[in-house]
């Protein structure tokens, strides 16, 4: 049996599940290259931290949902652009590196999911003075939000008499 949902509605039962009341990742192009910041987590009770277990736990569950997952979903081809099946893009994510490397696999997702979406819907966001905001997935609001800053560069033209 396969699943078909959103990434949003994704994230929103994982963050749900685990008492997250919303996933924020921000980015910038400033810069040559521009990057991605690792995403956080804020929960609803304030004291509660991604610990060992937690991670593991979320992990499982990610995990379990994505194997359930219609493979020809649209809000998850992001997942396979580099990897010819699902299994082998999860293993893909899991690996990936990123500067928070104490991060579960639900993040390191939506950075992913993040990093791409800028990549194939605002090709240049990285370059030079490019363009910054976030991604932010609100539980309360049972939504994801993409706030972007474009810098505006006008010129001012005159043609005058020598």
């Amino acid at each position: 049996m396969s699943v078909d949902m959103s990434f949003t509605d994704f994230v929103i039962a994982i963050c749900r599940k685990y008492g997250i009341k919303s996933v924020k990742v921000d980015y910038s192009g400033e810069g040559d290259s521009g990057w991605i910041e690792p995403p956080e987590a804020s929960f609803e009770d304030e004291n509660k931290k991604l610990t060992k277990e937690l991670i593991e736990a979320i992990d499982k569950d990610v995990e379990k949902i994505l194997s359930a997952i219609d493979k020809e979903s649209e809000q998850f081809k992001f997942l396979l652009e580099d990897e010819d099946d699902l299994e082998s893009a999860i293993e893909y994510v899991k690996n990936t590196r990123r500067s928070d490397d104490s991060q579960c696999l639900f993040l390191k997702l939506v950075a992913f999911f993040a990093d791409h979406y800028l990549e194939n819907n605002h090709g240049g966001w990285e370059i030079n003075e490019g363009m910054s905001g976030y991604f932010c997935w609100s539980v309360e609001d049972e939504s994801g939000e993409f706030f972007s800053r474009v810098p505006v560069i006008e010129y001012d033209e005159q043609t005058n008499s020598i």
